[in-house]
This record gives C-alpha cells, structure tokens and sequence, in this order.
C-alpha cells in the first residue's frame, strides 16, 4: 500500500520545503512546498495572486499532489522506490511526461507497441503488468528522466542553469536493491 503522506512530505522537502520563491530563472514563478502560481490557480478554479502562493498551507498542498500528481496506474506498480521515483517524475515533469518515459521503455522492451503519447491507457496498463525486473525498469525511467532534462537544454539552452540541480535531484534516487548495470528487461 502506498504511504501517500510520506512520499508527499519528501517530494515537498526535495521541492524546497515551505519556503516561498519567485526566482526569475524559475518558469513556475511564484512557488511554495512546490506549488506554482499557475498550479493553485488551476486548483482553486480562480484567479490567485503571489500573496495567495504565500499563504499556502502545507494541507492544502498535500491535496493537490495526491489530486494532481498520482496517477492511479501508479498503484498498479509494486516497487515502492519505483513509485517514489515515479512521482517524483510527475511532479517534477508532469503525469503526461511520466507516462511517456514509461512507455518509451516498455517499448524499447518489447512490452508495448502503442504510441508514446502520454496517455497511459488499457495497453500501457497491460504492458507494464508484463514487467518482472522492476530495478531495471526503475533504472530505465530514471535515465529517461535524465535524458528529457537534456533535451530540454537542447532545445533551450536557457535551461542550462537548471542542469546542475536537475541531475542532482534525479541522483537523490538511489537504484534499489538488484539493479543491473545494464539495462534488461
């Protein structure tokens, strides 16, 4: 079962606790326990300012991560380090990117044959009930986490400021106990 509070709490201390930001470099801009202006305006269904991003409540912003950023495939999923890392991704890169790096290697494996769309639908569903080496997949997602950040540069190199802290946040997920060091499925 999954401990909802305690992977919230996490990704919140790995977003920069309770702390306020508006950095310029930052496109979320005004943010807090990882909530974006644009974040709690889509929650809350009307407008917000800076000052309402300042005044968040951590409980409020634990709603909105178990709402808006665990998708139920993830329950489907029986690694907790993977579920970890996983929702770290949908945070960190949105459910539709998370999906994407999953399906990229279930099809690079040969589990899934559909579109890398983002959608994670019946066939994705089926293809990631197919896998049985959970470290390797956990290991796969994480480089392809760590390869959107680079396309991100590429096509922005604006991003590049980011690079630093973006690497460091995807190595704070340690491989789990049986990873290879090649990827198999």
């Amino acid at each position: 079962m999954i401990d909802y509070d305690a992977l919230i709490g996490r990704v919140i201390i790995r977003e920069g606790g309770d702390q306020y930001t508006n950095y310029p470099s930052d496109e979320g801009g005004p943010t807090k326990f990882g909530i974006t202006l644009a974040t709690l305006h889509d929650w809350r269904k009307a407008p917000v300012s800076a000052y309402d991003v300042q005044q968040l409540t951590l409980s409020e912003a634990s709603k909105i991560y178990r709402a808006n950023y665990f998708p139920k495939w993830l329950e489907a999923i029986p690694d907790e380090s993977a579920v970890e890392l996983f929702f770290d991704d949908c945070v960190n890169a949105g459910v539709g990117n998370l999906a994407k790096h999953a399906q990229s290697v279930l099809y690079h494996w040969h589990l899934y044959s559909g579109v890398i769309d983002g959608a994670f639908g019946p066939k994705s569903l089926d293809a990631l009930g197919k896998v049985k080496n959970w470290p390797a997949f956990f290991y796969a997602v994480k480089c392809e986490r760590l390869e959107m950040y680079l396309r991100q540069i590429g096509s922005r190199p604006g991003n590049a400021v980011n690079a630093v802290g973006w690497a460091n946040r995807n190595d704070q997920f340690e491989d789990p106990p049986g990873a290879p060091n090649g990827v198999t499925s």
